[in-house]
């Protein structure tokens, strides 16, 4: 689980140039589709909102919601969706409580209707330039600012009740620049010829983690959907480690070795510092078991796609360059795109969203096409409706 975040500017790292995969096949250079992308950008009294064609045209609106009363919205709206409700495997005592999580047991039926937050937000970010959006279907680039990013866009509905989600498949970029660069290197090849470390359900450290409050407990819901992933690829495509196999000293050696990374654990973003953010991995002794996004940021993982399925994996210090933690530091490192989540998520729902994505992601080879089919599919079953068990994750990078 992973705490609430404020606004504030620091840099985790660079992207640094990346070399060849540990794979197998031969690479070649990726026929780059145009992209059709969404900017914005949060000044103190008002939000320009920009479309970038693939012709490179551009079309502009000018928002009059400026950055305090865009982050009071946002977590007007966050709140409703209760997002530290439920946290996976997380107990939570007064001491939690006191650093601002809500410490109450929470029932479906209790849930406020975020609807009309999702339509206003859509009325006011997506309708005044949704004539110049491309057709539904096509990829679209979306460059948050500021708190925006903590914004679920994929669950934004009009009045009709279309959803921004379903009409077309997202991807998010800290900036064109940081995007195009990640989209012109060398292609990695077809994702089921790709090799998999899958990680789930590690024990956890007996040390003190330094998180008041909060007590990490088993995860065996992590630890089916790992086994689920990992039985996904083809026999010899993925290695899989699991409970006490999943120390940090294993996992750090084996993941230069993999195009696919896949960690179901616990992780906590430390806001004041971005660098101290962590995924709890086993412990060996005399080493912690806490894989920190300094140490990730300094690696070379040149990856195809890093999945962080815990709560809250998205979240961290918001900067003029996105959001600095965990998701920041595996891009930093070389990963192409990263799979994350802005909220708590619930076991069932996330392991049948990941079963999906894994599903279309390894015979298309489109991680925004997989993610807005999961989505789709998740929202359609009834249990799941509610977006705060659909619309967590967000795809950070590059959908090829």
């Amino acid at each position: 689980m992973l705490r609430h975040v404020a606004p504030g500017m620091t840099v985790v790292g660079a992207y640094p140039m990346r070399g060849p995969l540990p794979m197998d096949e031969p690479q070649h250079a990726i026929a780059l589709i145009p992209m059709n992308r969404v900017v914005f950008h949060s000044l103190a009294q008002e939000t320009a909102i920009f479309v970038v064609s693939p012709d490179g045209s551009v079309f502009g609106h000018i928002s009059h919601v400026g950055r305090v009363e865009l982050t009071a919205r946002v977590h007007e709206l966050r709140q409703t969706l209760q997002v530290d409700a439920y946290p996976r495997g997380v107990k939570v005592g007064r001491e939690g409580c006191a650093t601002g999580s809500q410490c109450v047991e929470f029932s479906p039926d209790d849930w406020d209707d975020p609807r009309s937050l999702l339509e206003n937000f859509y009325a006011e970010f997506i309708r005044p330039v949704e004539q110049v959006l491309p057709p539904d279907g096509e990829l679209l680039v979306i460059e948050p600012h500021g708190p925006l990013w903590l914004l679920p866009f994929a669950a934004l509905c009009r009045e009709d009740g279309a959803w921004l989600g379903e009409r077309w498949p997202i991807v998010f970029a800290p900036s064109a620049e940081v995007m195009d660069g990640i989209r012109q290197e060398a292609d990695y090849g077809t994702p089921a010829d790709l090799r998999a470390l899958v990680i789930g359900n590690p024990a956890m450290p007996q040390q003190d983690l330094g998180t008041a409050g909060f007590e990490f407990e088993a995860l065996p819901g992590a630890e089916l959907e790992a086994k689920t992933v990992a039985a996904m690829f083809a026999s010899g495509r993925s290695e899989l480690l699991l409970g006490a196999q999943a120390t940090r000293q294993a996992v750090e050696q084996r993941m230069p070795a993999f195009a696919i990374l896949h960690l179901a654990s616990h992780g906590l973003v430390d806001v004041e510092n971005p660098n101290e953010s962590y995924v709890v991995l086993g412990e060996t002794e005399g080493e912690s078991g806490l894989l920190k996004a300094g140490e990730v940021a300094r690696m070379h993982l040149p990856t195809d796609l890093v999945c962080l399925s815990a709560c809250q994996t998205g979240l961290g210090r918001i900067s003029g360059d996105g959001v600095l933690g965990l998701g920041r530091a595996f891009l930093a490192a070389g990963a192409r795109a990263v799979l994350v989540s802005l909220w708590s998520v619930d076991d069932g729902a996330t392991a049948e969203l990941i079963r999906v994505f894994y599903q279309v992601y390894l015979s298309e080879g489109d991680k925004a096409l997989a993610l807005q089919q999961a989505m789709c599919a998740l929202r359609a079953r009834p249990e799941y409706e509610h977006p705060r068990y659909w619309a967590p994750f967000i795809l950070v990078g590059s959908e090829a």
